[in-house]
């Protein structure tokens, strides 16, 4: 798991800090030097062209000509290596990312937590971390084209997972714990990394930070401050993704893609088997203006539907009965 984030201010705004780490984890995830992957037929012909103009370097000197530039590493004889992105160089598989968001006395704290799930077990502590390195390099070029850094010490954290495999060799060891208690601890291992890089929303912020549901929390007693960050909150959170997959990584889950999951729920909760009758607009801006009637409304309509219609007849609201009666 890789937390990634940028130093910031008070004053700085929720929105410029979150397009901040957007634009760094883009620089992370794209472009040659993430998923660039040469062939080796591609390797040969530029190990070809590198030879022939080294040739060519040496024989115009030898004639006592100008001779053009020699290629890169030519006189120290350092043949070129065949070009992999960090994908291939490192075995990455895929990708799950989470933007968590808490709010402190040093203002906004927008971070990512990504699990990367590598290929392999061989030297699997060193990739991880030679692939952070690389990583924070290109954090810190996508984050300072929005005008943030990230410090050296905090910008970039890895922690290497190491599976079921060391918790099984316990069990071997053991010779008789029962398989059970493994299959639990490899279970317990996996949901706390889990937990740590999605569910940030519902973490209890530490160090005196606060999640945005904590602010909420807090509204009631009203700190005209409180009212301004969660309205922030809520302007400059909309339309944003907080956890994203890579499509590899959706693909070995075998998980759907995302315009899918989002036509499953629509099909779910919005379809005619869903309802049961119509408000109009202006009934609906009416229930608003009192939060406990429209939990109300809520609950008498999965109670019974006709319990519904008596009270919204009665409250004298106006509704239409589905399929609507033309």
């Amino acid at each position: 798991m890789v937390t990634m984030t940028v130093s910031h201010k008070r004053k700085d705004a929720l929105k410029d800090v979150w397009d901040a780490v957007s634009s760094g984890w883009g620089s992370v995830t794209s472009g040659g030097v993430w998923s660039n992957a040469e062939t080796e037929q591609e390797f040969e012909a530029r190990l070809q062209r590198w030879e022939n103009s080294g040739l060519a370097h040496e024989e115009a000197k030898r004639l006592g000509q100008k001779p053009p530039r020699a290629p890169r590493g030519w006189h120290k004889r350092q043949y070129p290596e065949i070009k992999r992105g960090d994908k291939a160089k490192y075995g990455v598989i895929g990708w799950a990312r989470a933007v968590e968001v808490t709010r402190g006395a040093n203002g906004w704290h927008v971070h990512i937590h990504a699990v990367l799930v590598l290929e392999g077990r061989q030297q699997a502590h060193e990739r991880a971390y030679a692939l952070g390195r690389s990583m924070h390099v290109r954090w810190n070029k996508g984050i300072a084209k929005r005008g943030f850094t990230s410090s050296k010490e905090h910008g970039l954290r890895v922690d290497v997972s190491e599976g079921a495999e060391r918790q099984l060799a316990e069990y071997l060891a053991k010779a008789g714990e029962p398989e059970k208690a493994v299959r639990n601890s490899v279970e317990k291992a996996g949901k706390a990394l889990a937990r740590e890089a999605t569910l940030g929303q519902h973490k209890i912020a530490k160090r005196g930070g606060r999640t945005p549901f904590q602010i909420l929390a807090d509204l009631h007693l009203g700190q005209a401050e409180d009212w301004a960050v969660w309205t922030e909150w809520l302007r400059d959170s909309k339309g944003r993704r907080q956890l994203t997959w890579s499509a590899e990584l959706r693909e070995l889950a075998g998980l759907l893609d995302e315009e899918a999951d989002e036509e499953i729920a629509a099909e779910e909760f919005g379809s005619e088997d869903y309802t049961i009758l119509v408000l109009p607009i202006e009934s609906w801006r009416e229930l608003r203006k009192h939060s406990d009637r429209v939990a109300h409304v809520l609950n008498l309509a999965e109670q019974n539907h006709h319990t519904l219609v008596q009270w919204l007849e009665r409250e004298r609201i106006a509704f239409a009965d589905y399929p609507l009666k033309r």
